[in-house]
């Protein structure tokens, strides 16, 4: 029991307590550091996103972040993006991700896919076009309209193009390709006669438009211009007098504070010209 003593207390025993306790501790350091490198503790990228890159860029980006890609699908089509742009990643954008992760990707078709055609001619009318050209990816370009003596109504479909090739039943064009068309309508359907806006504010203008016209262009002379809401439009296109436009077209206008010398005499002679009309109208009458 003394010798048990003798032992505990010496500075041996204390020497030898403290250098397992150095060496707990050095351990428990090391392996927390181990630890710490394998699972890259501390060392996480944002993901950028790479969305609308190209695959280069996004390889690019991916590289210089040492990260790992792998492409999951590319046969789906986007016409917002560009051939072979990146259209989903995953993990998504601004996720937390470590060095050597796999991201992976989905591309968009290198080319639009052929699709057929719809056979619209003879067999449906300009608001059926409108409704399945777009279901099936293709875009309504320029309608072009020709009068029909026996047309009662509606607006049958007479022939389509793309570019100027007439499309035939059985055709196939890349997705997104633009149709034209050619579409009947009832003779003398649908149109309004140009009305006379030279002379008039653009509130005066807008009331004599209705509904049946809309303004393209308004062209303001900044010149002499002292308020805009008195300013008098003295040029239009199509001008007064044109041949009759189809309802919804537009009208271009130019205005100035004061109109220009050839304008108001133009508006005088038609003034006199209406006023002869109508008494010649009252003569034939009686």
């Amino acid at each position: 029991m003394t010798q048990w003593l003798s032992f505990l207390i010496s500075k041996s025993f204390w020497r030898n307590i403290a250098l397992i306790g150095i060496a707990s501790i050095v351990f428990v350091l090391g392996l927390f550091k181990w630890f710490s490198i394998y699972t890259l503790h501390g060392e996480s990228l944002t993901l950028n996103d790479l969305n609308e890159l190209t695959l280069e860029q996004a390889i690019e980006v991916l590289e210089s972040k040492e990260l790992n890609y792998t492409i999951v699908d590319s046969s789906s089509f986007n016409p917002d993006f560009l051939p072979l742009a990146v259209i989903q990643q995953n993990p998504l954008p601004d996720s937390k991700v470590k060095k050597g992760r796999t991201v992976y990707l989905w591309l968009n078709a290198g080319s639009p896919p052929l699709k057929n055609i719809p056979c619209l001619m003879g067999n449906a009318t300009l608001e059926e076009a409108f409704e399945r050209l777009p279901q099936v990816g293709f875009d309504i370009g320029e309608i072009k309209y020709k009068a029909l003596e026996e047309l009662k109504e509606g607006n049958p479909i007479l022939a389509m193009y793309i570019d100027d090739n007439e499309i035939q039943c059985g055709d196939r064009a890349a997705y997104g390709t633009k149709i034209h068309l050619e579409v009947g309508e009832k003779a003398g359907a649908n149109k309004v006669a140009v009305p006379l806006l030279l002379g008039k504010t653009l509130a005066e203008a807008e009331f004599i438009m209705n509904a049946d016209l809309n303004f393209g262009t308004a062209v303001y002379e900044e010149d002499g211009l002292i308020d805009s809401s008195s300013a008098l439009i003295y040029k239009q296109l199509p001008d007064y007098g044109n041949e009759p436009v189809r309802v919804g077209s537009t009208i271009d206008i130019w205005l100035k504070q004061d109109l220009p010398e050839d304008v108001s005499m133009r508006l005088e002679e038609l003034k006199t010209d209406s006023i002869t009309d109508e008494i010649e109208g009252d003569l034939n009458d009686e």
